[in-house]
């Protein structure tokens, strides 16, 4: 039973940790939570890039009308030499919020 219970709390951690892989680039090591400027100071110009904005509900104003906040998404795309796969790299409001291909 202890065994099951320590399962049950570990899994759910080693799908956070997966999903936040760090990516070397030039001499250093992007991270989430780094801006764009540092990513683009180590690494350069991304191989493809695109932008588009999420739409965040925070609820219903005193009309019934639904209230909420923009925020500015990008996606930028690495391949470090032909042999690799690409790494695509996930920015929320200029933070990175996603590493992974």
């Amino acid at each position: 039973m202890r065994t099951l219970l320590v399962a049950i709390e570990v899994i759910p951690l080693l799908a956070v940790l997966a999903a936040a892989q760090p990516m070397m680039c030039g001499t250093g090591i992007i991270d989430p939570g780094d801006s764009e400027a540092r990513v683009l100071s180590l690494c350069g110009q991304p191989d493809a890039a695109r932008q588009w904005t999420e739409f965040v509900p925070d609820g219903d104003d005193i009309n019934g009308y639904i209230t909420g906040s923009q925020i500015p998404m990008a996606e930028w795309l690495y391949r470090n030499n032909p042999d690799q796969f690409v790494t695509k790299i996930v920015f929320q409001n200029g933070v990175v919020r996603d590493i992974g291909n």
